[in-house]
This record gives structure tokens, C-alpha cells and sequence, in this order.
């Protein structure tokens, strides 16, 4: 029996998501409305907020949407008015 790095990966995941209750956290998420991810103008914030997309939608099941973001500033002004709800990276 051999297993996969991903299957490994993914494993040890749910065991955090479980062990965080991030379950119980987003139970009350109102699938209507996503979650808007901050998709900075360079490659590493891409690759995150990519990564973050894959585990909020592939694996806890939630809906989200990549928002791509020019300037940084701009990122801030749609942070506070509630545009943005999540940036993985920023400088």
C-alpha cells in the first residue's frame, strides 16, 4: 500500500481543520456570499491566495472569489469596506 505526498497532505489537514473546529466556525456561513480573496499584482501573493481558494473551496466547501488588486492601497480601501474579506499577503 503506497500513499500519495497530496493524499498524505490532504490528510494531515483535515486533522487540523478538525482539531481547529473550523468546521463549527464556518457552520454559520452563508453560502450566498463568498468569500472575496485579495489576488495581489505579484506572483507569490497569487500563489497563495490560490492555495487558500483550494482548501476554503475543495475542502471545507465554501465559496470564493479572487479579486484581483492593482495597488496595495486599493486593498485597504476594499478591506474596510467589507469588498475584501481576506489578503494573504501584502507589503
Amino acid at each position: 500500500f503506497r500513499v500519495s505526498a497530496s493524499e498524505t497532505r490532504s490528510e494531515e489537514f483535515m486533522i487540523l481543520y478538525e482539531d481547529l473546529s473550523l468546521q463549527n466556525y464556518f457552520k454559520g456561513y452563508n453560502a450566498r456570499h463568498p468569500i472575496n480573496i485579495a489576488l495581489n499584482a505579484w506572483s507569490s501573493a497569487a500563489i497563495n491566495a490560490e492555495l487558500v481558494r483550494i482548501l476554503l473551496e475543495e475542502v471545507i466547501g465554501i465559496q470564493t472569489t479572487l479579486v484581483s488588486i492593482a495597488e496595495t492601497a486599493v486593498m485597504w480601501e476594499a478591506i474596510a469596506q467589507g469588498n475584501i474579506h481576506a489578503a494573504m499577503e501584502y507589503w
